[in-house]
């Protein structure tokens, strides 16, 4: 944990607009502090709680957290790349999670996805405590604490309103995995999940609805679906769900305009209420809107729904497909969104593919050419995901990778925030 001293000394390094140093430490019990004559700010401690006064506050005194919060920053070798447990893309946040169960989340501070009690862009991280166990979403950010508790933000966080929410709730209890299903940014897609019981919960919009005056509108708090409790994992897509039992086989209900239910019925436009049973041996899954992907136990990736426009299933055509199809072997994980998908072979290679469009839609490969297929990007990697924004990545070494438009940060000449764009993976410092 940081020293008063350390701290200050970070402070005026970082902001120097509103604490331009150097000054003398100066102590008045409890509270070691600075003040800053020039523009009539203090930063102090008292023990581990961390002050600010004057302009910057409203000339009130304002707690901004602990110092074990700032000690990331402060002391970077302290969170250094191996301590990185996982990193997830949010579209327009990258948020870090250590092996501590420490958060951390900097980027664009719309629709209050930070998380930080804000909508004020970040682009120095900020912390969002500790006990993580995994962070998930989108527009509606979900995260999960060693206990089973389940904390969102962003955007229908399922705590009974339809307010946004700055600052992580605690909307649910005793849960294993959660995933969001918001198909662009800031829309508000279903939140799923499973709880430690095996049971499947979901809530946000009522994909299943099929417009009938009884059936809710949406669900504001998490709400049971079925009486199975066999089951492991589950994702959201745009309007369908995806989950898998714990003997391996996937499920899959909601609408299927576009075959991605995957169980090779005709196109419908009311939902399946009953999940319906189409793969078998699955270990992992992903959902984008009106696509789905898993991989079976034996390696196998499968894809299948829209693939017309951009072939985003991955089967090298711009065909819809109604059942699973084999995109290729040798994988463990998928992610998927509405720009790209990336996928990770057990051997550590990093495979994308998609529309390849300048910003938003690179693929990785260095090109701008579409893929249909997946194509290598990149080699050594333990983790890769991606949003309709870029896709990140964590290497076995405990490094940061991203392509597309990835990361966020103030421009040092003009002061403005630019998003990064890159067309190849690309290793980049988190942390200041």
């Amino acid at each position: 944990m940081p020293d008063a001293a350390a701290l200050f000394d970070w402070a005026e390094r970082t902001y120097a607009q509103y604490f331009p140093g150097p000054q003398a430490n100066q102590v008045s019990p409890p509270y070691t502090y600075r003040h800053y004559p020039t523009t009539g700010n203090y930063v102090g401690v008292a023990g581990d709680d961390v002050y600010i006064l004057g302009p910057v506050s409203g000339g009130a005194l304002q707690h901004v957290g602990k110092r074990s919060d700032f000690a990331c920053l402060v002391y970077p070798a302290s969170c250094a790349a191996t301590a990185v447990a996982q990193v997830h893309s949010g579209g327009t946040v990258v948020y870090v999670r250590l092996r501590d169960g420490r958060l951390y989340a900097k980027g664009s501070g719309a629709n209050c996805q930070i998380g930080d009690g804000d909508a004020v862009d970040r682009p120095v991280p900020v912390s969002l405590g500790g006990n993580w166990t995994s962070i998930t979403g989108r527009g509606t950010l979900v995260g999960l604490k060693d206990d089973g508790s389940v904390w969102a933000w962003g955007i229908n966080v399922g705590d009974g309103s339809k307010s946004h929410r700055c600052a992580p709730k605690r909307v649910a209890e005793g849960f294993r995995q959660v995933a969001n299903g918001a198909h662009a940014e800031y829309s508000r897609g279903p939140t799923i999940g499973v709880k430690l019981d095996g049971s499947l919960w979901v809530w946000g919009p009522n994909i299943l609805r099929n417009s009938t005056e009884f059936e809710p509108h949406e669900f504001l708090t998490p709400t049971r679906l079925g009486n199975d409790a066999d089951w492991t994992q589950a994702v959201a897509g745009a309007d369908h769900l995806l989950a898998v039992k714990r003997d391996g086989s996937l499920w899959a209900w909601g609408r299927n305009a576009y075959g991605q239910l995957g169980n090779g019925k005709a196109v419908i436009v009311v939902a399946e209420v009953t999940p319906q049973r189409v793969l078998e041996h699955v270990v992992a899954i992903a959902a984008a809107s009106y696509r789905s992907y898993a991989v079976t136990s034996s390696g196998a990736l499968y894809g299948w729904g829209w693939n017309a426009l951009d072939g985003l299933v991955g089967d090298d055509t711009n065909i819809d497909r109604h059942t699973p199809t084999l995109i290729g072997q040798g994988f463990v994980s998928v992610s998927a969104s509405d720009e790209r998908v990336v996928a990770l072979k057990a051997d550590g290679s990093a495979w994308s593919w998609g529309p390849n469009q300048q910003f938003h839609g690179v693929v990785g490969d260095g090109t701008l050419v579409p893929r249909a297929a997946p194509v290598q990007v990149a080699t050594g990697m333990a983790q890769v995901t991606t949003s309709s924004q870029g896709a990140v990545a964590l290497d076995t070494q405990g490094r940061l990778w991203g392509w597309g438009t990835y990361d966020f940060a103030r421009d040092a000449r003009s002061g403005n925030f630019l998003y990064m764009t890159h067309r190849v993976p690309t290793m980049f410092s988190y942390f200041p």
